[in-house]
């Protein structure tokens, strides 16, 4: 399948740029997987991955502004962001940051909150979601950062 051959590229490109100890932790929490996932979804779109997805991911009740924060999120995930407070994922709201991780099959066990935290001089809402993996169990851990001035539901609701 031509998708897991450009992931697989587009793979060792970003593991290649981490320091060793990066590396590991993006290998302990399954980096590679859900990086593979977020090629597949850019390249094959919401109707055609959800048609080769087990669980249906994503929900076609989804709305427009749903999809373009899942593309928006697989972008970044793509690149490598999301697995550090100082290269946290960006963009997305709160529910748009959880509907990320269940396109991947992962659901929130464990939230911790900053909600102070300073981004590139941007004060805002940093939260590192601890996914678990609805059929092998395992976890990983992501960031989200939501400035302060994010007109998204989630600053709204925090």
């Amino acid at each position: 399948m031509k998708t897991k051959s450009k992931s697989n590229y587009i793979l060792d490109l970003v593991l290649n740029r981490m320091r060793p100890k990066e590396e590991n932790w993006a290998l302990i929490n399954q980096y590679p997987y859900i990086h593979a996932k977020a090629v597949a979804y850019l390249i094959l779109g919401p109707v055609n991955y959800r048609k080769e997805d087990y669980f249906g991911e994503p929900s076609e009740y989804l709305t427009d502004s749903d999809f373009n924060l899942l593309k928006k999120g697989c972008k970044q995930i793509v690149k490598g962001r999301g697995m550090t407070a100082s290269c946290p994922l960006m963009g997305l709201d709160v529910s748009g940051f959880n509907a990320l991780f269940s396109l991947f099959h992962f659901i929130p066990v464990s939230r911790q909150t900053d909600y102070n935290f300073n981004y590139k001089n941007k004060k805002g809402i940093l939260d590192k979601i601890t996914f678990e993996h609805r059929v092998n169990h395992l976890n990983t851990t992501f960031f989200n950062f939501i400035p302060h001035n994010y007109s998204g539901s989630a600053a709204k609701s925090n």
